[in-house]
């Protein structure tokens, strides 16, 4: 839902860019707001209420001035409470509810939130402005500073079109180097900012100085307990899956082999008679089958059995060499994984359908155990940060900027005895975010639909890493837990599938004309000659072989150097 905008002087033209330039994160509608002190914009997703209900910036008072992107997934709950305060409702959504909840409690309000949201809150009485992004970091939020004052916008692009410097940040691409993606609050553009996970800023609107600077309240406890009721755990799953499916518009399912998007199917029918599902099926050498498309048989079994309305997009060659500069500049920074065009023509294909909303299964993985990884966890003692991972995978556990960086803003405190929950609360809080679903969320909105994931609203994350991490895994499976949970619910070919992952085709990567015309010309010198000072090693090029092979290592060259080039990005 929506996109906010705004900085810390008065000029008209300069909103007005920004928000046509986020306009596909809401096409609904948009709106402003100034002074001789601030300007704010706003683009509409209407999706629990008309456009005109909804519409932001939102005069909670004469001095209170709030624009709002995402969704309360408690509000009618916290609507109860303000309404037995004395508060009255002219609305049914969730804006009305966060501004007068703002109103009654101030910026603790923020900590009483089950959702996904980037918040703006502008104070006249007091001269600030807070900005504030959710504690699983679901919806972007970036911020600049200058001598002009303070600007902040759910879009890069929007950001940019105030005119800062595009010039490579240099701790940003070592962060990238490491990890392939940037966890925390740095971004890959110099003086260019985003809120970590939970992050909470409040601003001197008149000399952009940091008043307040602190994390949205997060804690869980791991309880002492042997076992865990199926029952219970199912209740859980469902519960967050009705709150995810709130609103008015066409929800789409994306639905992979795997366990996770297969749980929210079971839950999903309950509310939803008819659920259209989609999935891809990768085009592979000579139409023969490989277990590139495992994923996809089984979806369709599922889809069959659950009598969805279910599509399967197939993924060519030239489909995907047609979006990769599209899909660099949708994403607006790069991940290093391979398979971004792919996401970006499924969204395209929901967006051709009619959906809207969508719900994915990121983040059970991060907080069910999912990977392989995790064993590694179970009897392991971890003095240190550093001792996770992927704090030393690569050799970065070797390089203290980077560990310094993790634990300036990394949350260090709220980790417990259990070193397997840890972990998963770390990858909660890193990649999951940064690479997963900024990019499900900057893909979606690319395509004026919101990205939402049952498996990490606060309600269900408290759940699941109260549950000590010795009951959920057994011996041949990560996620025992769940698997146990549904096994008489689910297809076996759910329930026994080991995690393969959603996957491009070999036969896709390493064929001659992705060779020719994307890697090869991608990885070489002469590709966008701005950026080359970064492979410099030794006052030499740092040349990579390029045999047309499609590796891991050239994915993470191949994608920043395309973002380099679409952005225009200059050392």
């Amino acid at each position: 839902m929506c996109g906010i905008h705004g900085f810390t002087w008065d000029n008209r033209e300069a909103i007005d860019r920004m928000i046509k330039v986020s306009n596909s994160r809401g096409p609904d509608g948009n709106g402003f707001y100034k002074d001789n002190t601030i300007t704010l914009g706003h683009n509409l997703l209407a999706i629990t209420e008309s456009a005109k209900s909804s519409a932001q910036p939102w005069h909670i008072t004469e001095n209170k001035i709030l624009c709002f992107n995402g969704e309360i997934y408690n509000y009618k709950e916290i609507k109860s409470k303000l309404e037995k305060l004395g508060h009255f409702f002219k609305t049914d959504g969730d804006t009305e509810v966060l501004a007068k909840g703002l109103l009654e409690w101030g910026n603790s309000c923020i900590d009483k939130l089950d959702g996904m949201f980037a918040i703006s809150l502008y104070d006249k009485s007091t001269r600030t402005l807070t900005l504030t992004r959710d504690s699983s970091g679901t919806k972007p939020l970036y911020w600049a500073k200058d001598k002009r004052g303070v600007s902040f916008s759910s879009s890069l692009k929007s950001i940019l079109t105030l005119g800062y410097s595009r010039k490579l940040d240099k701790l940003g691409y070592k962060l990238y180097d490491a990890f392939g993606y940037l966890p925390g609050p740095k971004t890959l553009i110099k003086g260019i900012n985003k809120l970590y996970p939970g992050q909470c800023i409040e601003f001197n609107v008149d000399n952009g100085s940091i008043i307040n600077d602190r994390r949205i309240d997060f804690t869980y406890k791991t309880k002492l307990i042997d076992s865990v009721d199926h029952s219970e755990f199912r209740s859980a799953v469902s519960e967050s899956v009705k709150n995810c499916i709130m609103g008015k518009r066409q929800i789409g399912l994306y639905l992979s082999g795997g366990l996770d998007s297969n749980m929210i199917l079971h839950e999903l029918v309950k509310y939803k008679n008819k659920p259209k599902t989609f999935t891809t099926r990768f085009e592979t050498a000579n139409n023969h089958k490989d277990k590139t498309n495992d994923d996809a048989d089984v979806a369709l079994e599922v889809s069959k059995i659950y009598n969805t309305e279910h599509t399967e997009l197939l993924i060519t060659t030239d489909d995907f060499l047609d979006v990769i500069d599209e899909c660099a500049l949708a994403l607006e920074e790069p991940r290093h994984n391979k398979n971004t065009p792919a996401y970006y023509l499924l969204n395209r294909e929901l967006a051709r359908q009619g959906i809207v909303v969508t719900l994915s299964g990121d983040g059970g993985d991060e907080v069910l155990t999912g990977y392989d990884r995790h064993y590694d966890y179970i009897n392991n003692t971890c003095n240190d940060l550093s001792d996770y991972w992927p704090l030393f995978q690569h050799g970065v556990k070797k390089d203290e900027d980077i560990i310094e960086y993790i634990k300036s803003w990394f949350p260090i405190s709220n980790f417990t005895k259990d070193i397997l929950n840890n972990q998963l609360y770390l990858e909660s809080l890193l990649f999951l975010p940064e690479d997963y679903l900024i990019r499900n969320d900057k893909l979606g909105m690319h395509f004026s639909m919101e990205a939402r994931f049952p498996f990490t609203t606060n309600s269900f994350k408290k759940y699941a890493l109260s549950i000590p991490s010795k009951l959920k895994y057994n011996e041949k499976y990560m996620k025992a837990l769940a698997r146990n949970s549904y096994k008489e619910l689910l297809p076996s070919s759910v329930i026994n599938k080991k995690k393969s992952g959603w996957s491009l085709s070999k036969h896709l990567l390493v064929n001659k004309k992705i060779q020719n015309e994307y890697i090869i010309p991608t990885l070489s010198e002469d590709y966008y000659k701005e950026i080359n000072p970064v492979y410099e090693k030794d006052g030499k090029y740092r040349n990579f072989p390029v045999d047309g092979r499609y590796k891991t290592s050239y994915v993470k060259v191949m994608n920043f150097k395309t973002w380099a080039k679409n952005f225009k990005i200059t050392m």
